[in-house]
């Protein structure tokens, strides 16, 4: 039987806080109750019936939800397993009317075993208890530092989210409820409880050490398989538990590389006792480690240093504070096809589904993962530290195996919050994530990079020169394109996030006929800003617009505002593609650069390289040459002229050269494909051209540049004009 088989018909009703305390005090079945969703929120519940959209300002944190599932007694001997995969957020759960589970954190999943259910009709319900009173009515011990980023400060007791909760940066609604599936399905007759997964590469092979814990009764000897390499496992037993250990080692494995660099080879591990499956699940062989040498850092994936870039990842439903499968994918489809390598989990959103790690496994997609924490000052207690614990046993069981984690880090912008709020640098530390957290996730996974926050590193975390950057010079502060390079870069995990303009068909399904795309309220409310700022994004792009065109922004957007549109999705795409080739220039020391963010939460000119739709915008086509594993791109060096550069990712050479052509006549190739270069079009040429104009003698001779990389079977061009 599996796990979906029992179905369960759900409803939702919502309540003042309080009003009701148990199931008992539901009203009826009719028509205050609506239907629900589960996997799902309230918001996403409602948005099903109808009754909700994005205008709606609803605060669904200032409520009880209830949620009531019944089903009919499932065929079959029990006992019966109750799988609840996350409720967010303060929860209690009853079964056929009895208590069975109080929870705190929508990070933790939990299983009951009822040994039985009762004749005919059941029933599950599940109440999330309103947050804004507890946030607003409770003192707390004061946080050495402060945050903008979310409106009520204790929410750092919380084990929730950031989504939904962010003014400026996040739409609402939060999640609220059931936002993992609900499951029933028998106990089976050997239950995994935990494991270890341990992943190692020898010179030519691998070795995967495992060792399980079970609950329940079998004979014979427990066997494990992968690669075609099958081993009996060691059984310990201690009452109706028992430990499972032992090893396989695999003589010839084809690595895990990022799709940039190779092919993501993934191999199917199962393990098995008396003809029972207890685990099966994909792993992939890769080393990984972080190279920090001079104040540094980079990612390291078989001894083969990857320039990292990609985007920070959202959930591609914010409502249901979910990603289908189907929109997960697709979306994870345009990392590939534009050369993006890896994608950053921020501590501002949530930990993905078991199907999205598959995903970045399967595609050759690396993860730089937060822990779900960001800008406060976390508390210590007891309690606090007893329910991150769990969760980082949880995260840890999902994540043994996997070849696409690469970083993990402890949090998003804590050291950074206090460093920018005047803190000493002393008042920075917190033991949750300097020394916690590193060691519970090493105990797990400790072969990964582990950061304490992210920035970090530095005299300052903020500051690019050092360690880990969140870089925004070129940027919401507004700097020349020359500061991507002055201030010396070494990995940005978080930059240039500008408001970049959807296609038109985006539009047209924000705006009603007569609304006009730059200026219309619903318009200025989904571009992002930061609390507390005389600025938004779009005010950012516009900065640029200028530099870029020459033009006045506000009198191209006040007598054409389609064509202002039409040039601000080239512009928000053309300070992106310049800076990175600027870091992926062969010479630069910057060894990454993950874009603020991958794709929208809502419709319009958000942060996303990738609208609330799906639907890929003009700056993340402006990306695709220079991301490209194999690319070719100029910079302009100024008096030293126009200089074409040449990276090529592919781990096996390449027989492709590069062929510069100059109209109207060719020269020879003049780099080679299979390794980065450089060279001045100036030496190429063997003439002045001034083709950048930068010595001003006369009238300009050219005035553009055109890079073509898929012109011949062989090679790439560049022509000017």
């Amino acid at each position: 039987m599996v796990a979906d088989s029992i179905r369960i018909d759900w409803e939702l009703i919502s309540s003042l806080p309080d009003e009701w305390a148990a199931p008992n005090e539901l009203p009826p079945s009719g028509r205050a109750w609506v239907s629900a969703e589960v996997p799902g929120t309230a918001a996403s519940s409602l948005r099903a019936n109808g009754l909700w959209n994005w205008d709606n300002t609803r605060n669904f944190d200032a409520d009880d939800w209830w949620w009531r599932g019944t089903f009919q007694t499932p065929s079959g001997d029990g006992p019966w397993l109750i799988h609840l995969g996350g409720l967010a957020t303060i929860a209690d759960v009853w079964i056929n009317g009895e208590h069975k589970l109080h929870s705190e954190s929508m990070w933790l999943s939990h299983d009951l075993v009822i040994d039985h259910f009762a004749d005919g009709l059941n029933d599950i319900t599940v109440c999330c208890r309103a947050l804004t009173p507890c946030l607003k009515g409770q003192r707390k011990p004061r946080a050495r530092w402060r945050t903008r980023i979310v409106s009520e400060l204790n929410l750092r007791w919380y084990r929730t989210t950031f989504l939904g909760r962010m003014p400026g940066w996040s739409p609402r609604p939060a999640p609220v409820g059931p936002w993992r599936p609900i499951t029933i399905e028998p106990l089976p007759t050997v239950r995994l409880l935990a494991k270890h997964i341990g992943i190692s590469c020898t010179q030519q092979g691998g070795i995967v050490e495992i060792d399980l814990t079970v609950e329940g009764h079998f004979e014979g000897s427990p066997t494990a398989s992968a690669a075609g390499v099958t081993c009996e496992l060691n059984v310990d037993r201690f009452g109706s538990t028992a430990r499972l250990r032992g090893a396989l080692t695999i003589d010839d494995i084809d690595r895990w590389w990022p799709h940039t660099h190779g092919s993501p080879h993934l191999y199917e591990l199962t393990v098995t006792c008396a003809s029972h499956p207890i685990l099966h699940q994909r792993v992939g062989f890769r080393d990984v480690y972080a190279d920090s040498a001079n104040d540094g850092f980079g990612i390291v994936v078989n001894a083969v240093p990857i320039f990292a870039r990609g985007a920070c990842w959202t959930p591609t439903d914010a409502v249901a504070a979910a990603s289908p499968i189907e929109s997960m994918r697709e979306t994870l489809a345009h990392v590939v096809d534009t050369g993006m390598n890896i994608v950053r989990i921020t501590g501002t959103m949530q930990y993905e589904s078991d199907a999205f790690y598959d995903a970045c496994d399967e595609l050759g997609i690396m993860v730089w993962h937060d822990m779900m924490f960001a800008n406060f000052d976390y508390p210590n207690t007891a309690e606090f530290v007893n329910i991150v614990r769990a969760e980082v046993d949880q995260f840890v069981d999902r994540m043994q195996g996997r070849p696409s984690l690469v970083v993990l880090c402890g949090a998003s912008e804590t050291e950074q919050q206090a460093a920018m709020m005047g803190t000493a640098i002393g008042g920075w530390a917190n033991p949750l994530f300097d020394s916690m957290l590193p060691t519970w996730l090493a105990d797990g996974l400790p072969e990964i990079p582990y950061l304490p926050s992210s920035p970090t590193g530095g005299a300052l975390p903020f500051h690019p020169n050092a360690g880990v950057a969140h870089y925004y010079g070129v940027g919401a502060y507004l700097r020349d394109f020359t500061d991507a390079r002055h201030s010396g870069v070494r990995f940005a995990s978080e930059c240039l996030a500008f408001s970049n303009v959807p296609d038109q068909q985006t539009i047209d399904e924000l705006l009603a006929p007569g609304q006009v795309a730059p200026t219309h309220p619903r318009w200025k409310e989904r571009v992002p800003r930061d609390n507390s700022v005389g600025w938004d994004f779009e005010d950012v792009r516009d900065h640029y617009f200028k530099v870029v065109t020459g033009e006045d922004p506000f009198t191209v957007r006040y007598s054409e505002p389609s064509r202002y549109l039409e040039i601000s999705r080239t512009v928000s795409g053309e300070v992106m593609a310049r800076t990175f080739a600027e870091w992926r220039r062969p010479g630069s020391n910057c060894q990454g650069g993950i874009v603020l963010m991958l794709r929208d939460l809502w419709p319009g000119a958000g942060w996303g390289l990738i609208d609330s739709q799906g639907r890929p915008k003009a700056a993340l086509r402006a990306l695709k040459p220079v991301l490209a594993p194999t690319a070719m791109f100029t910079t302009d060096e100024g008096l030293n002229g126009l200089w074409v550069h040449v990276v090529n990712d592919h781990v096996e050479a390449s027989t492709d050269g590069i062929e510069i052509l100059e109209r109207p006549t060719s020269n020879s190739a003049a780099l080679n494909a299979n390794k980065p270069g450089s060279i001045s079009l100036d030496e190429i040429i063997g003439a002045f051209t001034d083709v950048t104009y930068a010595y001003r003698f006369g009238e300009r001779v050219n005035h553009a540049i055109t890079l073509d990389t898929n012109s011949h079977e062989n090679g790439m061009t560049i022509t000017w004009s």
